[in-house]
């Protein structure tokens, strides 16, 4: 029996209800490619088991050897009761490794030893050796991007058991939305940034965007959408320099982020590291709406032309939005259907999992 028809348990972060960007989205266009049951596991403090979109979703220990035991009985229980092998399907290195029991693939976003090197961490043979653990034993890799797999500590063996397959987005999420936002001011031009509100995510040239606007653009309004560690710095930052057209506005829902994207003259994509695919992007171009982004990472492969990519500075920024207001909102939508189709994207997921050597039952 092919694994387009078994039991498939992806192995997550966050509780999709709390938080369902980045891998929640790849989950869900790869619980849509096949038919069988499908689980989402996290780690949380407190057990917990609920619905999303269909899939069982649940909250396991936190302390890893704990979650390790859990997962093990998980795949036993699905075992017993659907009398069939599950797959294990990957996102998180630390609950990868210590997960057993059935066969396994993995998806990288972005490698964990590239991550922890750019956070400053120490002991980065022991994130390495976990790295490379997962992948020697899945039996197929997933990358959802080639810059993602080339900062993986992936050896020539995992490279073979490769497949690289781009984000989409869901269809939900791309139609029209009648919530009200009226509460949020608006400028002309209007600018959007939905970023998590991080370091990575090079934000410092925002705010120097900011103060460029209130000189040579007075109705320009910057709106950043995320939450982060950062979101505080930020907020005092943006009241300390005066920046009166610069708005933060932590998390929002995704009717909200739609409604936003829809009325934006440009989404612009900042970053300096850790940037595996770049969503923003995908979004804005299914809307029809420009999008720029910083000229690193993966975001010259998502992006819907060179001449929209900048380098972290001010004057390139500016040149990309420019460049970016003259094209036509149709050439945006077109690049997303030619690269990035939901449709196309969950056929790619089924034939990855019929590809997947199938276990006896």
């Amino acid at each position: 029996m092919s694994y387009t028809k078994r039991p498939i348990v992806y192995l997550g972060f966050n509780d999709p209800r709390l938080h369902a960007r980045g891998t929640e989205n790849v989950i869900r266009a790869q619980a849509v490619a096949t038919e069988g049951r499908h689980y989402y596991v996290f780690r949380s403090s407190k057990f917990k088991v609920f619905r999303w979109e269909g899939i069982v979703a649940i909250g396991c220990p936190v302390n890893l050897l704990l979650a390790g035991l859990f997962l093990r009985r998980l795949v036993s229980r699905i075992r017993r009761r659907k009398a069939v092998t599950p797959l294990l399907h990957g996102h998180s290195f630390l609950l990868s490794a210590v997960a057993s029991g059935a066969p396994q693939v993995f998806t990288v976003h972005d490698g964990l030893t590239y991550l922890k090197r750019h956070n400053g961490a120490k002991h980065l043979w022991l994130y390495a050796l976990v790295e490379r653990f997962v992948y020697w034993r899945a039996v197929k890799i997933h990358a959802i991007s080639r810059y993602a797999w080339s900062e993986a500590c992936g050896s020539s063996a995992s490279t073979e058991k490769l497949t690289i397959i781009s984000n989409s987005i869901s269809t939900a999420v791309a139609k029209n939305s009648a919530v009200d936002i009226s509460s949020i001011p608006r400028g002309s031009p209007e600018y959007l940034i939905v970023r998590s509100i991080e370091e990575r995510a090079n934000l410092n040239l925002v705010l120097e965007l900011a103060k460029h606007c209130l000189k040579h653009e007075p109705d320009a309004l910057i709106l950043v959408a995320g939450k982060g560690p950062l979101l505080s710095h930020y907020r005092e930052a943006v009241i300390a320099q005066g920046l009166t057209n610069l708005r933060f506005l932590g998390y929002v829902s995704d009717a909200v982020l739609d409604a936003l994207y829809r009325r934006a003259s440009c989404v612009i994509m900042t970053a300096i590291y850790g940037e595996g695919f770049g969503l923003p992007l995908i979004e804005a171009y299914a809307r029809g709406i420009p999008a720029v982004g910083s000229d690193v990472c993966a975001v010259p492969e998502v992006i819907a032309a060179p001449s929209l990519l900048f380098s972290n500075d001010l004057p390139a920024l500016i040149a990309a939005i420019k460049v970016a207001s003259r094209m036509p909102r149709e050439s945006f939508i077109d690049h997303f259907h030619r690269n990035f189709n939901r449709d196309s994207t969950i056929g790619e997921y089924r034939d990855f999992y019929r590809s997947v050597p199938c276990t006896p039952v």
